[in-house]
């Protein structure tokens, strides 16, 4: 249990940034790509809007994909989402990426409880306690950074940043199956 809850917190963490970082970022966006106050409600309401239809896809997505390559499909539309706004930023690639990035998080929400209910039954409610604080938390240090990194380090790297900790989330994840995986 103890690797998976860092496992389990790492990924929690990519969560909300994506989101997160949108209000800080207005005037930069609002600056360098003419985003409109309505084009920027989008960019938080469809990531919002996604998770809840994979929620309740939740079980379907557990039959079909499985919570492993759930999670890990989630992780990887993160980190290409991230990848998309920081070489193309546009209003239509913000759009669009918050629409997938939705989708990614989702997935991730959906399957991590199951997971973790199915697998650490009697450490579920600490795990998930753990889950939720490091969605929190992500939210918290995307929001509090954005701008400082905006001003700094440019838009186009902020906006990319949220990768690096994506890839983190899925190298120990792919760690974690690799270890569960039985040899043949």
């Amino acid at each position: 249990v103890g690797f998976f809850t860092l496992i389990v917190f790492m990924i929690a963490l990519n969560l909300r940034p994506v989101m997160a970082a949108m209000g800080p970022l207005f005037p930069f966006l609002q600056h360098e790509l003419q985003i409109s106050g309505t084009q920027l409600s989008l960019l938080t309401t469809l990531p919002v809007f996604m998770m809840g239809v994979a929620a309740l896809a939740g079980p379907r997505l557990i039959r079909r994909v499985g919570e492993i390559r759930g999670i890990t499909g989630g992780l990887l539309l993160l980190m290409l989402c991230c990848i998309a706004r920081g070489i193309a930023p546009s209003a239509a690639v913000l759009i669009i990426t918050a629409l997938v990035a939705g989708v990614g998080i989702g997935e991730i929400q959906a399957l991590m409880p199951a997971l973790i209910k199915r697998r650490y039954g009697a450490q579920a409610g600490t795990l998930m306690a753990l889950f939720s604080t490091g969605i929190m938390g992500g939210a918290a240090i995307a929001a509090a950074t954005a701008a400082p990194l905006a001003a700094g380090a440019g838009l186009r790297a902020t906006m990319a940043l949220p990768f690096i900790p994506a890839l983190i989330g899925v190298l120990l994840w792919m760690t974690t199956l690799r270890a569960e995986t039985p040899r043949a």
